[in-house]
């Protein structure tokens, strides 16, 4: 059994016992829902957004490098809830799995350490993107005498901050942390 086997094991044991655990499932349930029209105006990104019945994963509507050669589906729900956003992670952690049994068959027996290559760095700017495991993270990079000049990203979780309040309209204290973690948040990443 492959390394890649054995972890995959051990991580759908652990989520089955996760989602067998009654009390778990129940602080997430109905718990941080985002209604429909704040959604609408504001739009999300990530688990959070295919947990909320958005489709948008740019690995899917803007493939880049090796994603528009594999079979990719992103998971979403419906549910607009925390559950919603936690089952949409357990389903991206299949997928993860499943996306690299594909990279590693695709790679067969090529040496990794060869890929490396040099080249110029042409002056100018750009945008690229790239899917984070909060979301769509989006760079402007500005080349200036061959170096960086500028590089600014906007993370997924700067984005998704906006939509935090509107998730505890009904919703008790002891919920924040569910919440929030529901939200997968990172601190540094909203700080830009």
């Amino acid at each position: 059994m492959s390394e890649i086997d054995v972890l995959e094991r051990d991580l759908r044991a652990d989520l089955r016992l996760l989602m067998a655990t009654p009390s778990f499932l129940d602080r997430l349930r109905g718990t941080g829902v985002l209604p429909q029209p704040v959604l609408a105006v504001r739009g999300a990104l990530g688990p959070l957004a295919r947990g909320s019945s958005i489709d948008e994963d740019v690995r899917d509507s803007r493939p880049y490098g090796g994603y528009r050669n594999l079979g990719f589906t992103p998971a979403s729900r419906e549910e607009c809830d925390a559950l919603a956003r936690q089952l949409v992670r357990n389903d991206e952690i299949r997928s993860a799995f499943h996306l690299i049994r594909q990279v590693l068959d695709a790679l067969g027996d090529a040496v990794l350490f060869d890929w490396a290559t040099s080249f110029e760095v042409p002056d100018g700017e750009a945008f690229g993107w790239a899917e984070a495991p909060q979301g769509e993270v989006l760079y402007y990079v500005r080349v200036v005498g061959g170096a960086l000049h500028r590089v600014k990203p906007r993370s997924a979780s700067f984005h998704n901050l906006a939509l935090f309040t509107a998730a505890f309209p009904k919703d008790i204290t002891t919920d924040f942390a569910f919440i929030e973690a529901s939200f997968g948040l990172s601190i540094a990443g909203v700080a830009g």
